[in-house]
């Protein structure tokens, strides 16, 4: 039996690291990959602060259905530091019979010798280097590696896509898309979380936490989700997407508490229905109570509920946000999301007629601006 280990802070998951392991796999006839999870590597702190139980749970999820491809918690459950020879150790003991491998980048390939009883290490496992692109040789370490400790090592040759962990953190930091960089369970996870955001947008997501309830907060982090995708899609500012997602549905309160904010900010609600009301008055509470000083995210935000005429590329892509995030499940939603994946106009007009229909099997009437809107993106 041949089984390797892949350690890592996978800080998420994503799709090189898969990849990677699933070449490798292939190329020596593995009957197992072990990906490890670290709890504390020696050789560098984990970056934004992420459990341990979490990055465990999102490789989990994105292993999920890839037959010998194993999220391991071996490493979390000992206590202090971890070093790879330790583990090592347990798997031997685990697995008695098994040929062990160890996948390394190339960059940690050639730092090997510092790693914590560097001479033991070379013992207990042959070794597999892999890299990303900018790794370089590492052929001329693996050699000397072989001739001073009598090392095993292999050079795959395997770089996989040129993705990092740091990329993913960097991506949500700006508001940008993830979803080329990992699976969509992974990536769910993250948004629902909250993780990688910068501090200050965080600061704002743990206070909206606490406002909402947990059925309105997952849909506003599921719209702070599809504003990365369609803003890095169509070219709107995806910091600004960003923070008008997080706080579109900011005032979206009971009837009577509504009212008192409005009469706070001095806005007349009277004559707009209840499910109007929490845009206009979302961007005043997002100016007075969270700072927001942008036009431009506090008119994303006013008219999500209700459009306005000459709405920009960041109204549309709040506005479709809200309508097809990935937690939106009504009849319809599907067909909105492919025509907004034509084209931003393509699931604005979509989205709009949709809830036209749904008006009039109600009874009930569209704003007239909405109807404005529409007749523009269709002459548009």
């Amino acid at each position: 039996m041949r089984i390797a280990m892949f350690g890592g802070s996978f800080n998420p998951i994503h799709r090189g690291h898969i990849q990677t392991a699933l070449a490798v796999k292939e190329k020596y006839a593995l009957d197992r990959v072990l990906v490890m999870v670290a709890n504390d590597p020696p050789h560098k702190e984990i970056a934004d602060g992420v459990s341990a139980a979490h990055r465990l749970e999102m490789t989990k999820i994105a292993l999920s259905g890839l037959e010998d491809l194993v999220a391991c918690d071996l490493e979390l459950r000992r206590p202090g530091k971890s070093y790879t020879v330790d583990t090592l150790g347990e798997l031997r003991e685990l697995y008695p019979e098994a040929e062990l491998y160890c996948m390394v980048g190339g960059d940690m390939l050639r730092t090997l010798d510092t790693w914590h009883s560097a001479e033991e290490l070379f013992r207990r496992a042959k070794f597999i280097a892999i890299g990303r692109p900018d790794t370089g040789d590492s052929e001329a370490a693996a050699e000397r590696f072989r001739r001073e400790y009598g090392a095993n090592i292999s050079i795959s040759g395997i770089t996989g896509p040129d993705i990092s962990s740091t990329m993913v953190r960097k991506a949500v930091e700006n508001g940008e898309s993830i979803a080329e960089y990992v699976t969509d369970g992974v990536e769910e996870y993250i948004y629902r979380h909250g993780f990688y955001l910068a501090d200050e947008v965080n600061a704002i997501r743990k206070r909206l936490q606490g406002d909402l309830g947990p059925k309105r907060y997952a849909h506003t982090m599921g719209v702070v989700r599809m504003a990365a995708e369609l803003s890095s899609r169509y070219g709107a500012d995806c910091r600004k997407a960003q923070l008008a997602a997080l706080l579109h549905d900011c005032a979206k309160f009971d009837r009577e508490t509504q009212k008192n904010l409005a009469r706070e900010y001095g806005l007349d609600i009277s004559d707009m229905p209840m499910p109007i009301v929490h845009g206009p008055l979302g961007a005043k509470r997002a100016k007075r109570e969270f700072g927001i000083e942008d036009e431009e995210i506090i008119n994303a935000i006013a008219c999500h509920t209700v459009c306005r005429t000459n709405m920009g590329v960041l109204d549309k892509v709040v506005y479709l946000s809200d309508k097809i995030e990935h937690g939106r499940s009504y009849e319809g939603v599907e067909h909105i999301r492919r025509e907004a994946e034509r084209g931003l106009d393509h699931g604005m007009i979509a989205c709009i007629e949709h809830g036209l229909r749904h008006l009039g099997e109600k009874g009930e009437q569209a704003h007239p601006d909405t109807l404005t809107v529409l007749e523009e993106l269709k002459n548009k």
